[in-house]
């Protein structure tokens, strides 16, 4: 596996928690979608333009887990990367510690498969293209 994809930090915010203020179960998954939308933005590969070409990449298997609890108001520091990949799908996965120092509290992967529509939309399987593997690295 080669370096990260993307780092970010931020806290966590009311809508991430229960009642008790402990983070949400869902909301990883949420943190690692945005966290890919961004990476794609930022590897000239966003989203809107993949849909609007016909191809995407619906996700085909989710993990979480959680090792340590995360509260409202506290930093996270989230790395994504590059867990494995294949001919036609890849895997990422997203660490969300808390802070820069803390101990690593819920990790999420997320495996998505590379498709394309046809003219009557029925989707079918292709390989990653070649820009998204070049960004993705590593495999």
């Amino acid at each position: 596996m080669s370096g990260p994809l993307l780092t970010a930090r931020f806290h966590v915010v009311m809508a991430d928690v229960d009642a008790a203020q402990i983070l949400y179960f869902a909301t990883p998954l949420r943190w690692a979608e945005r966290m890919f939308s961004r990476w794609r933005r930022e590897v000239g590969l966003p989203m809107s333009e993949m849909l609007r070409t016909g191809t995407g990449t619906p996700a085909v298997r989710s993990e979480i887990t959680y090792a340590a609890s995360l509260h409202l108001d506290e930093e996270v520091e989230a790395t994504m990367w590059c867990d494995r990949r294949s001919t036609r799908s890849y895997t990422t996965r997203y660490d969300f510690a808390a802070g820069p120092e803390g101990p690593l509290a819920t990790q999420v992967w997320l495996t998505q498969a590379t498709i394309e529509r046809d003219a009557d939309g029925r989707m079918r399987s292709v390989p990653i293209p070649g820009d998204l593997a070049a960004a993705l690295g590593g495999g």
